[in-house]
């Protein structure tokens, strides 16, 4: 007869495969939900990847209380479900092994995304994280926050550099600036002649 404490620590571990199989199905249906920072982070590609799994794990789920409530001499479910087990480790492992070595290089796999966001993305993102400082400006992780963005754009020079490379960009190599595109606006609806006062 099979002894009580092994059924019961069988049981903990097919609950803790349930568990993980019912978050990781929940969580990959949640996370789809309309979420400017969250959509940067996970991708549509990690959230299906992250369902297949969770529905794996369920599947192997199933498949264990199958193979448990067979009779004695009937071990086929049991073989299956070590080769299921086996096939969800491997899963696992390289499912992980990817998100580490993501986690190695954050700054340039973001750098990558933020590159090829739309401006529209971008705008979005920026007015949320300006609304939620807003909103907690008198916290301490608020204050911490924006100590944090000036120390950045302080490392990355300050507002001296951002002046010199605007002064670079409206270089006539690059262009000029653009208030001589306002004034050409101006000129071409007839204010010039509106007003006696000289544009500049």
């Amino acid at each position: 007869m099979v002894s009580r404490k092994l059924i019961g620590v069988w049981a903990a571990l097919d609950l803790f495969l349930l568990a993980a199989g019912v978050v990781a199905v929940a969580l990959s249906i949640v996370w789809r939900a309309e979420n400017t920072l969250l959509n940067l982070v996970l991708t549509p590609n990690y959230l299906t990847v992250g369902l297949a799994l969770g529905i794996a794990l369920l599947v192997t789920f199933a498949l264990s209380v199958g193979a448990i409530t067979q009779k004695n001499h009937v071990t086929i479910g049991l073989v299956i479900l070590n080769y299921t087990l086996l096939v969800d480790a491997i899963g696992i492992v390289i499912i992980g092994t990817y998100i580490w070595f993501f986690t190695l290089q954050e700054r340039n796999n973001f750098f990558v995304r933020w590159a090829a966001a739309s401006s529209d993305f971008r705008i979005k993102l920026q007015d949320q994280r300006r609304a939620q400082l807003k909103a907690n400006k008198d916290s301490e992780e608020s204050v911490k926050s924006l100590a944090v963005i000036e120390d950045r754009i302080s490392q990355l020079g300050g507002l001296e550099t951002y002046q010199r490379m605007s002064a670079i960009g409206q270089g006539t190599d690059r262009g000029g600036g653009s208030e001589k595109i306002l004034i050409g606006w101006l000129k071409d609806f007839g204010f010039h002649k509106e007003s006696s006062c000289k544009l500049r």
